[in-house]
């Protein structure tokens, strides 16, 4: 899956994303892959599933990262 290379980074502390706009802020790989799956168990318990489709508004940022992959 496109997320399995976010898996296997799990723990590593090396920069996934940076955010210069509105400020600085770095998101770690391990903090990414976490939220990743936090997010992917929210969906998931509000009934979505795989194949389903659906639409989410957030700000280009590090979150919008997180929500595409989860």
């Amino acid at each position: 899956p496109v997320w399995a290379a976010l898996e296997a980074r799990a723990g590593d502390p090396a920069p996934a994303v940076v955010e210069l706009q509105g400020g600085h802020r770095t998101v770690t790989f391990d903090q990414l892959e976490r939220r990743v799956r936090e997010l992917a168990a929210g969906l998931a318990a509000e009934g979505v599933r795989v194949g389903d489709r659906v639409a989410l508004l957030v700000p280009p940022s590090a979150d919008l990262t997180a929500v595409a992959f989860a």
